[in-house]
């Protein structure tokens, strides 16, 4: 019988001790955030000039695809349909990790292959739709699982200059 006492006292001095340690590091979490929060520190992505905004456009928007992904396969022709509609002043841009990467685009959409671009640009998921200024800083980063995605992320980012397309 006293070994079982023994056992449940050891139990709870090991549980108040976690309890302790759970309350100390929720105390530096605090701390840090308090830290951080004084100090304005804040993350900002940038992307390299690869997939910047090309001259005589503000804003580049990003698809990010990957071959062995089936639904940038369905989603990357939806893309270049969406970018002839895309106003002038936007940079569509497809952009892969490697060259070996071959969904169709129209001449409008842009084809990168450069694997530092990418994975700077990665918000780590496929497809991704991602919008940068011309400073390379990150905007947008948007999951479009479907075509439908695609299309509400797509209309939302471009908004009311969506022109028709000719």
């Amino acid at each position: 019988m006293e070994l079982i006492w023994a056992v449940v006292v050891l139990a709870w001095l090991v549980i108040l001790v976690m309890a302790f340690g759970l309350a100390g590091m929720l105390r530096q979490l605090r701390d840090l955030q308090v830290t951080l929060r004084n100090t304005g520190a804040t993350t900002v992505r940038r992307v390299p000039e690869s997939i910047r905004p090309q001259a005589g456009t503000s804003f580049a928007l990003l698809l990010l695809v990957d071959e062995t992904c089936t639904v940038c396969a369905e989603v990357a022709p939806a893309f270049g349909r969406l970018a002839a509609k895309a106003p002038g002043d936007l940079d569509i841009v497809m952009l892969s990790y490697d060259a070996g990467t071959t969904y169709d685009a129209p001449t409008r959409v842009r084809k990168v292959a450069d694997s530092a671009a990418y994975h700077a640009a990665d918000p780590g998921w496929r497809p991704a739709l991602v919008m940068t200024d011309a400073a390379g800083t990150v905007l947008l980063a948007e999951p479009v699982g479907s075509e439908a995605a695609l299309n509400g992320v797509f209309e939302h980012v471009v908004g009311a200059r969506l022109v028709e397309a000719k």
